[in-house]
């Protein structure tokens, strides 16, 4: 599969820097936007300019508009969420990121969250 070329050129824009890619089905179980926070914490702390990528099943349509509303307001510039993402932008979404982070995002604040994932990056930079 190949992405069009309207995806590609809003791919190419993406900013440079640390990427965290989410891949999960949209739903309040999953929690992803406790990984919106955790990145927002990291971006603000010890990796400027972080981003975040989200991909997933929209079981919940509702919880998918908040999560992309909530990047926005927390100020991830160039993040993206990307509800029922065809596969070649998922593919897209791996090969960019620097850590991915797959299904339930764990109960736990998002500065603890934002520390994992600190340390996932310094392995990953190994």
């Amino acid at each position: 599969m190949s992405l069009d070329a309207v995806t590609e050129a809003h791919l190419a824009r993406l900013p440079p820097g640390t990427v965290i890619a989410w891949f999960g089905d949209f739903v309040a179980a999953q929690r992803p936007q406790r990984l919106v926070q955790a990145v927002h914490v990291l971006s603000g702390w010890h990796v400027p300019g972080a981003l975040v990528l989200m991909a997933g099943p929209a079981l919940d349509p509702a919880l998918a508009r908040a999560v992309d509303r909530y990047t926005g307001e927390l100020g991830l510039v160039g993040s993206w969420v990307a509800p029922g993402a065809a596969p070649a932008l998922a593919a897209a979404f791996r090969r960019r990121a620097d850590v991915i982070v797959v299904g339930p995002v764990p109960d736990r604040s998002p500065v603890e969250l934002a520390v994992a994932l600190e340390v996932a990056l310094e392995r990953a930079r190994r």
